[in-house]
């Protein structure tokens, strides 16, 4: 909006999509209020930086971790103080990190100690193994065949001695971005090598090779909806939402504009969400070439925003556990998302297609569903170790 007042009342939900493939509508990344309030938020901790750290700006960047998770910049919580305000951003911005690929998330931000070895642990391929059978030896979604088995909460985040020390480092937001019970319950297994790695195979899945691609590379996000249907085979399912997520503008470090003006930074984050929201988040464009990034069923038909499928496990423990994994995959992807970190280029959108340079098309949906937040479920006990 013109003014930067953030309004989304403008807005009518995507027509939902009838193809033969289960779909729920998805919901808004943040909503006109929770834009709002962090503006207020923000401008609440900037008041304080002038008062108290003269210098300390809130960033650009910074704004994605008070949409996402302002219990965390609470200045009425024990424990939490304007001081300790820059450490927790920087917090955010390491549990983040390892959930995109090498090429994009850069070098490690912190050291090891003089001295301190930088471990490394391998794989468990025989926990690999088991769950690939588990999952039939195919990608849940697509249905394909010979699927790479794809880590949720990324082996990478502790695979090194120096990974475990950032990984670590970054989960105490989790406590209030997912929930202190979350927190209280993984907490150790961010703090090992290969705290994340248990026999049970609840942190693994089949998925296409090139979905897996698109996932790490931020294209993609996976929701966890909650439990499936019972199917009586003696297994128990997560249903998983697929949602393209939306290209934002590269935030910087600069101070963050919350004047409500024209170059609002909350408003303008907001603004582009809420267009991919009004599009059913369509897939984006590659950063560089021709076409869509898009998946397909096996029948041919794409695969879009809203789009379920359900992912059957040995019992509830394994199932939610699982679904523990994606909901902390989910909101560290919106997050990286918001701050503009993943590659591409937005989808070309009706009145759009005389600019497509990189040879995108519009996608008109159709049909009907039923409508879904995006709210990740949460529960269980913690697994013992591997």
């Amino acid at each position: 909006m013109s003014d930067g007042h953030v309004s989304d009342s403008h807005m009518a939900d995507a027509p939902p999509v009838e193809d033969g493939h289960p779909w729920v509508s998805p919901g808004r990344i943040f909503t006109e209020d929770q834009a709002n309030a962090a503006r207020d938020l923000a401008l609440k901790l900037q008041a304080e930086f002038d008062q108290f750290l003269p210098g300390c700006e809130v960033e650009e960047d910074d704004l994605p971790a008070i949409i996402k998770n302002p219990g965390a910049f609470d200045l009425q919580k024990r424990g939490f103080s304007i001081f300790k305000a820059k450490d927790v951003f920087q917090q955010h911005k390491l549990l983040g990190k390892r959930f995109l690929s090498y090429s994009i998330r850069g070098e490690p931000t912190l050291t090891l100690p003089p001295g301190q070895p930088n471990l490394k642990v391998n794989r468990n391929e025989t926990m690999r193994d088991r769950a690939r059978e588990r999952d039939a030896f195919q990608y849940n979604l697509l249905k394909n065949t010979f699927p790479h088995m794809a880590h949720v909460y990324p082996f990478s985040a502790t695979s090194t001695s120096l990974a475990v020390l950032e990984t670590n480092e970054g989960f105490g937001v989790t406590e209030t971005l997912i929930g202190r019970h979350f927190w209280l319950k993984w907490r150790d297994c961010a703090n090992r090598l290969a705290g994340f790695e248990h026999h049970s195979g609840y942190n693994v899945f089949a998925l296409n090779p090139y979905a897996h691609t698109l996932l790490d590379n931020g294209v993609v996000a996976l929701c966890y909806m909650g439990p499936g249907n019972d199917r009586h085979d003696g297994k128990y399912y997560a249903e998983v939402m697929v949602l393209w997520l939306p290209v934002c503008s590269n935030l910087t470090t600069a101070r963050a504009t919350l004047d409500q003006g024209p170059d609002d930074t909350v408003s303008r984050l907001f603004n582009e969400v809420e267009t991919a929201f009004g599009h059913n988040f369509l897939p984006r464009r590659p950063a560089q070439g021709p076409g869509t990034l898009w998946l397909c069923f096996e029948d041919g038909n794409q695969v879009q925003s809203g789009h379920t499928f359900e992912v059957g496990f040995p019992s509830e423990e394994v199932r939610d556990n699982y679904g523990e994994m994606l909901s902390v995959s989910y909101d560290v992807m919106i997050q990286l998302t918001l701050r503009g970190k993943t590659k591409g280029l937005p989808p070309v959108t009706e009145g759009d297609e005389g600019n497509d340079d990189n040879g995108g098309g519009k996608r008109l949906i159709k049909g009907k569903g039923k409508e879904r937040a995006l709210s990740p479920a949460r529960s269980p006990s913690p697994p013992s170790p591997a």
